[in-house]
């Protein structure tokens, strides 16, 4: 048996769950409670010896000053043979380790970052889930799927606009024909037929079966409800047109499921109005201050790192007078308070409107110091490390802080969706759009072989004729451009759409070649 003089920097309040005093009913060691306490008296029990606690007259850990090279706080109590063991939570580390040698670690830490949160102070939370980028790429995708059903569901021979005006192009009724040669003589359009008399069925199936029934504007209404998951009641008839209504319907159910569940991470955690995913996100933004507890083993660790941004946080950061002082300072909000992972969990631990920035970096461990070579370190690393494989130390954080944390907040985790996470999406509906013009080709080369074998010609012949048709449909119902009146005999038994059944005569064509 044997005494030693354990030391740590008794600051009231500051080395909680770690060391704690009682200032009343109680005598001597009794006074105090803690970690550290139980582990000393853990070890005072198993190896059979008597310890006494002393303070530091600076009430500092121990810092290694850079002008004079002279130690301070316990570590050069220790150096100095006034004390016998360092019995608080101290940080190991290379520059403390040439002077003292440390126990087995009894605990892993690391330095993590926290903040006040902002809730309710972002009046546009609900965008949040998806960056500015993302917003943008969507509402330009909602555009051009608009214009691309427009001009699918007008052009294809097979859609309802583009199958009823090529057989109004190309309708051998005669009266037809002459009715439509005066109105586009007169620069009007087919959708002007409805207003004259006709005995004709493909002008008559006009007033049931509006030839703008998929106009641009109908085409926005259909595209854009399909943000929030609605369907409108014009829908395209083409299959190509289809094709891509359908990858945008799947572009969209990807999008709404992403948008939902990161939305309501962002609302599950209370975190609305905190921009910062990493510590370093603070060297980009002027909404947060941050700093450090001067003379304190995180600011002496990260000051030594290799990242130079690190380096940067330490300098442009504020200096803190205490633990106090700091958690004082963070809880009045936009400020971000750097420290160990293990003091901040307990002292927070009731905080629900503080939360981590992301994970804790710079990982180190806790031991006890111990002077250099001394005859006991040996036996009490051996029981420090089978303390540690029992689960001795788990359950004296258990019973100390962790045990009774009410709140566990991180933010960082679930950050905004940005283009490069939802590529995959946008791409899909690049693919479908690809899709979509195949079939639409494949749509014009089909009337075109159709009408082969009607008007016996070449299919290069038809479909040079249906280029025509189409492009003078683009000019005059598009563009309102007045084509020159043209006179052809054509001797269909059906227009080429194959879906409006007219009569064997020859027709005055507007949109062909004058012969």
């Amino acid at each position: 048996s044997s005494g030693i003089n354990a030391e740590w920097p008794l600051r009231p309040g500051e080395e909680e769950p770690f060391i704690l005093k009682r200032t009343t009913g109680c005598n001597g060691t009794d006074c105090y409670d803690g970690y550290c306490i139980d582990l000393v008296k853990k070890l005072s029990g198993d190896l059979n010896f008597t310890y006494e606690y002393v303070q530091p007259e600076d009430g500092k850990f121990g810092s290694k000053d850079p002008l004079t090279g002279k130690w301070n706080g316990m570590v050069a109590d220790l150096m100095n043979k006034k004390t016998d063991m360092i019995t608080v939570h101290l940080s190991a580390s290379s520059v403390r380790k040439e002077v003292i040698d440390f126990s087995a670690a009894f605990m892993d830490a690391g330095i993590v970052a926290v903040v006040k949160g902002e809730s309710g102070q972002n009046t546009f939370f609900f965008l949040s889930p998806f960056s500015t980028k993302v917003w943008f790429f969507i509402i330009a995708c909602n555009f051009v799927v608009t214009a691309l059903i427009c001009m699918l569901g007008k052009l294809s021979p097979y859609g309802k606009y583009g199958s009823k005006i090529l057989a109004l192009q190309t309708c051998i009724c005669s009266s037809c024909a002459l009715r439509r040669s005066t109105l586009m003589s007169a620069g009007k359009s087919y959708s002007d037929l409805a207003e004259v008399e006709h005995d004709c069925l493909v002008e008559r199936d006009e007033q049931s079966d509006k030839l703008d029934d998929l106009s641009f504007f109908n085409s926005i209404w259909l595209i854009t409800v399909g943000l929030v998951g609605q369907a409108a009641e014009s829908l395209p008839y083409c299959a190509s047109a289809r094709a891509l209504l359908f990858s945008w319907w799947l572009f969209i159910l990807v999008i709404i499921s992403m948008y939902t569940a990161n939305l309501t991470a962002f609302l599950t955690l209370s975190n609305l109005g905190i921009t910062l995913n990493s510590v370093k996100d603070l060297l980009k933004q002027n909404e947060y201050r941050w700093g450090l507890i001067g003379s304190r083993y995180p600011e002496s660790l990260l000051l030594n790192n290799l990242d130079k941004d690190y380096i940067e946080l330490v300098n442009k950061g504020e200096k803190l007078r205490d633990l106090n002082h700091a958690l004082e300072t963070v809880k009045e909000g936009g400020f971000v308070f750097i420290d160990e992972s293990p003091v901040l969990a307990h002292n927070l631990k009731d905080d629900c409107e503080i939360f981590s920035i992301g994970s804790e970096f710079q990982k180190f461990v806790y031991s006890f110091g111990l002077p250099k070579n001394a005859p006991y370190s040996n036996l009490i690393n051996r029981y420090m490390l089978k303390y540690r494989e029992e689960g001795y130390m788990d359950q004296l954080w258990s019973k100390w802080s962790a045990g009774n944390r009410a709140c566990s907040n991180t933010v960082g985790r679930d950050k905004m969706l940005d283009i490069d996470t939802l590529a995959g999406v946008f791409y899909i509906l690049a693919i479908g759009a690809g899709i979509a013009i195949l079939i639409f080709l494949l749509e014009g080369f089909l009337s075109a072989y159709r009408d082969t074998k009607q008007s016996k010609s070449s299919l290069i012949t038809s479909l040079a004729k249906l280029l025509k048709l189409k492009r003078g449909n683009i000019m005059r119902e598009w563009f309102g451009f007045r084509l020159p009146s043209n006179n052809v005999n054509i001797n269909n038994k059906k227009s080429s759409s194959a879906n409006y059944v007219i009569r064997n005569t020859s027709v005055s064509h507007p949109d062909e070649e004058e012969k």
